[in-house]
């Protein structure tokens, strides 16, 4: 009984003893090595093999929004053809669907954790938004096409007017994102999505007394001009947003 409470003090002691402090003469090193991302050269990750990666990781929600927007473009243009700009009211939620996805590290708390992987945060965004913006814009490329000949209008100011909302969304989306609320309520963006799309519903109704002659000759141009100013808002806020978060993210740290 003796022996038996003498090992089991000299157990207790040996657990409560103080380990051997690391050696930190490499700390800095170790530690400069994963800060934001930057690996050695020979762990770095190209730009083809980022977008195969992410192509896995994308839910399958952000390509069925597509999916669902091209079958209802399919039965308008076969039910209703003289209302197949009514199309244009659901580009919204394909916005809201692909805004959210690119900022899904935030919205699950993982950014930080990324932000120490081979490859950065900035890039697993910018291949996110890339990939889904491309897909986005074929989707609706192909969707131009389709009902063209039911608006009686040219493939561009169809794109053009399926665009508008959908860029208007992630402008709105984007912007949000800079502000507390939009960083604390990562879904705020569907709010602004049902409006804009509510929005674009008054603008087509013919009885609406907010209806716009998009069929007035010569008005086009103006159509594709804005889309066109939109598009290069949508990148130039989506990149100064995520080189914002990184350097917000560093400072907290």
């Amino acid at each position: 009984m003796v022996t038996t409470e003498a090992n089991n003090r000299e157990l207790l002691l040996l657990f409560f003893e103080p380990d051997e402090k690391p050696d930190p003469a490499k700390k800095e090193a170790f530690l400069k090595t994963f800060r934001f991302g930057q690996m050695p050269k020979t762990t770095k990750i190209t730009l083809d093999k980022m977008l195969l990666i992410q192509v896995k990781y994308i839910r399958k929600t952000s390509w069925l929004a597509a999916l669902v927007l091209i079958l209802a473009a399919a039965q308008i243009t076969r039910g209703k053809p003289d209302s197949v700009l009514q199309i244009a009211t659901l580009t919204p939620l394909l916005a809201f669907v692909t805004e959210i996805e690119t900022r899904r590290s935030y919205a699950y708390g993982m950014a930080e954790l990324e932000m120490t992987t081979p490859f950065s945060l900035r890039s697993i965004r910018y291949a996110r938004f890339i990939l889904l913006g491309l897909f986005d814009l074929a989707v609706l490329a192909g969707l131009a096409l389709l009902i063209r000949k039911h608006a009686a209008m040219s493939a561009m100011l169809t794109l053009a007017f399926l665009l508008l909302p959908f860029l208007l969304t992630m402008t709105c989306a984007l912007l949000l994102e800079r502000t507390a609320f939009g960083r604390n309520h990562s879904y705020g963006s569907g709010v602004l999505a049902l409006f804009i799309a509510a929005g674009t519903e008054c603008l087509l109704l013919p009885d609406s007394p907010l209806a716009i002659p998009i069929m007035v000759q010569g008005t086009g141009w103006m159509l594709e001009l804005t889309a066109a100013f939109l598009l290069a808002a949508v990148i130039t806020l989506f990149w100064t947003n995520v080189k914002r978060e990184e350097e917000m993210t560093a400072e907290w740290n």
